[in-house]
């Protein structure tokens, strides 16, 4: 509970975080990004993350002190063996590496789909008048069907080359099946083989038959300890597709300063405080603020534009 506790903090302040980020872009930001890709960062990506900090990375961990434990054991028992099963452990690490970096860059495209279908399901829900008024109904169901995809239209559940959420999320499960199927697998394979050669120690002299039966019972928990990792890793490996993005606008430095953020992300009081230390401030966080102010305000020589349309001037 510890950890899922500290793992509902620190997704609650990355939400605050996240959002007063969002907040204090400029207005091109909003018109070049979608609000509903916005929202599914606030929502699905940060999800993601709270589970990868309450409960993958926590059990991965368990798992792999439990490994080395049970290791280090295996060293008192027997160096021959132990040094055969770091080797397996190695030889069966090592090929996984592309199967989570596959893994991470498909969570990640998955995310990415995600937005801009709630984008497009936020723009058509929110306007539902206008919607109905052009009978616009099937139309908006097949732009949403674009994105999402349609697993009855596919023979065999294979879906074609067009990218789509069903089709990114069918590869990604037939990924994670075989990145854990591997681990299994391969893991079983070494522990055949370490059995045989530790039976060849016993007929040896080399080790009784007593010490064997408890490496074999440490082997069983290195067994289950990277059934584990292979498990939480792969969650974790979905997190980092979204994490990616998260942090992303996390560390976007808007074009226009704003009260609501600085690079340090101190409080708004604080930030206050620091502008009137005009010496002291942040550079990109040095407005112009004056000591007194009458109603009136007049304009001269003053252009302006959004950055997203440079075309269209707003102030002459």
């Amino acid at each position: 509970s510890i950890m899922i506790v500290a793992g509902e903090r620190v997704v609650t302040r990355l939400r605050n975080a996240l959002y007063r980020s969002m907040l204090s872009q400029e207005i091109s930001f909003f018109d070049n990004t979608q609000s509903g890709e916005l929202v599914s960062r606030l929502g699905s990506d940060t999800a993601l993350l709270q589970t990868a900090t309450s409960k993958s990375l926590s059990g991965a961990t368990i798992a792999f002190i439990r490994i080395c434990v049970s290791l280090s054991l295996m060293f008192w028992i027997s160096p021959k063996l132990a040094g055969l099963t770091i080797g397996m452990t190695v030889s069966i690490f090592i090929p996984s590496i592309p199967f989570g970096k596959f893994l991470g860059s498909l969570s990640k495209r998955y995310q990415d789909l995600l937005g801009k279908a709630q984008t497009r399901s936020t723009e058509a829900l929110g306007s539902m008048r206008t919607v109905q008024s052009f009978a616009a109904e099937d139309r908006e169901a097949a732009r949403y069907e674009d994105i999402v995809g349609d697993p009855d239209s596919f023979k065999y559940w294979k879906p074609d080359n067009k990218n789509t959420i069903y089709r990114i999320g069918f590869w990604r499960s037939v990924v994670q099946s075989g990145f854990v199927t591997f681990i299994f697998g391969a893991g079983f394979v070494a522990l055949y083989g370490i059995l045989w050669y530790g039976f060849k120690l016993v007929l040896d002299g080399e080790i009784t038959i007593g010490d064997l039966t408890a490496f074999n019972a440490y082997i069983i928990q290195i067994g289950l300890g990277l059934g584990e990792v292979s498990s939480n890793l792969a969650e974790v490996m979905h997190a980092q597709g979204a994490c990616g993005r998260v942090f992303e606008l996390l560390e976007r430095i808007p074009a226009i300063p704003s009260l609501l953020k600085n690079e340090k992300n101190i409080s708004v009081k604080r930030m206050e405080t620091d502008i009137e230390n005009f010496d002291t401030a942040p550079e990109h966080t040095k407005l112009i603020k004056p000591q007194s102010m009458e109603g009136t305000v007049c304009f001269e020589n003053v252009s302006f534009a959004y950055q997203s349309r440079m075309d269209i001037p707003v102030l002459r």
